[in-house]
């Protein structure tokens, strides 16, 4: 993507896309009319947004917020790397983000001459984003076509009716943060995307333990922080300062045994050892029925303290700073609440559970399970979600 970028800069495409320029270059290019139909702005895209964007602001707290200034940051390397490489090609970084915006959400992963491309491909890249999978347009490089080597497309195994649009995938189970990030729109909720991802951040044990306890020596405590500490480590995960994770509806990864490490006790951490538990993430299963009603009280924490960052959203209010709105912007900024509340949900599918959770082991640990809410989630959600509260309540049934 960086070649093409890089090329499409030096072909003077930005300049034909724009219909300004002197001419000598992209006069004499055979893309030319290519070019001339290239969006000349592509600020729709999150990559080209500064640090201060009112868009950016719509992502305020999220994942995505992030991930697009961790972007723009590793652009901004491509660039410094590109203006050593190729000093002569006169370009700044926001013709640069332009090129690299065009390429990304316009280049085609193609096997040409039996090895992977990244190619653009006129007229194929005016195709919207389509779900249905039985009709969506599929595509090719073949090397012996009916006149050579040429590009393929051919119709889904449905075909499409008169009058309707031709779609195609822009990649089967991206989810709408994905799509927004590299395409700049998002698909309105309940579509086929794939899923929600929301990110939690949970304190290193040498952060989050509490101080000594009436009566309790500090070695002590030294020695607990220490011991957790080496579960991390173990884990390859620093104990100091905070880890982020990911998590989406149906896969929590290492959120739920970092939390039992940090929260164990001492008889839990000896549990843990004669269990030959060497590593934070492996901790997967419940330790003790009061480990597991401070992990889950400390998990509301860090969800509502996530929760806080990441304010509700509001598509329709107007610029902050009184500008006129561009003709796309309401859209982007739909699509910004689109991702925001949907990394609400994933935090608040965890507060859910936990507090579901909770009153299970207030129960004295009843069979008794949340079915209206589980019968209210989508099926990876809920076999998640049962799996936990069941697992939870086979675990201390004895108890």
């Amino acid at each position: 993507l960086i070649l093409l970028a890089s090329f499409l800069l030096w072909d003077g495409a930005l300049d034909a896309a724009r219909g300004t320029g002197d001419g000598r270059r992209h006069a004499e290019s055979a893309f030319r009319p290519y070019y001339a139909v290239l969006n000349a702005d592509v600020s729709h895209l999150p990559l080209s947004w500064p640090a201060g964007d009112p868009l950016l602001s719509c992502l305020k707290g999220t994942r995505l917020e992030r991930l697009v200034k961790a972007k723009r940051h590793a652009l901004g390397l491509e660039f410094a790397l590109l203006q050593s490489c190729a000093p002569e090609l006169d370009a700044t970084l926001d013709h640069y983000l332009w090129a690299r915006g065009t390429v990304s959400s316009r280049a085609y992963a193609l096997t040409v001459g039996g090895r992977p491309q990244r190619c653009l491909v006129p007229w194929a890249d005016l195709l919207n984003h389509g779900t249905d999978r039985d009709s969506l347009a599929t595509y090719s490089f073949v090397q012996e076509g009916p006149g050579g080597a040429c590009f393929l497309m051919r119709s889904g195994s449905c075909g499409v009716a008169p009058q309707l649009e031709v779609l195609q995938s822009y990649g089967a189970g991206k989810s709408n943060a994905t799509l927004l990030l590299d395409y700049g729109f998002a698909l309105t909720p309940g579509a086929q995307v794939g899923e929600a991802m929301a990110t939690v951040s949970v304190r290193g044990p040498e952060v989050a333990s509490p101080p000594p306890a009436d009566g309790q020596a500090i070695s002590a405590v030294h020695e607990e922080v220490e011991a957790k500490s080496m579960l991390w480590r173990t884990a390859r995960r620093q104990p100091k300062g905070s880890v982020s994770l990911d998590v989406t509806r149906s896969s929590s990864g290492a959120l739920l045994p970092l939390l039992r490490v940090v929260t164990a006790s001492t008889e839990d951490l000896a549990a843990l050892s004669s269990r030959g538990v060497l590593r934070a993430d492996d901790v997967t299963e419940p330790i003790s029925e009061a480990s597991e009603r401070r992990m889950l009280k400390e998990l509301q924490a860090v969800l509502n303290t996530a929760l806080v960052r990441i304010p509700v959203p509001e598509p329709d209010v107007a610029r902050a700073d009184g500008l006129a709105e561009r003709e796309w912007e309401s859209e982007v900024r739909r699509a910004c609440a689109i991702v925001s509340e949907e990394e609400r949900s994933v935090l608040g599918f965890y507060l859910d559970l936990a507090g579901h959770a909770l009153d299970l082991l207030d129960v004295s640990h009843a069979s008794v399970v949340p079915d209206a809410w589980l019968v209210s989630l989508p099926s990876a959600p809920r076999a998640h979600a049962t799996g936990y509260l069941e697992g939870l309540t086979h675990a201390f049934a004895s108890c």
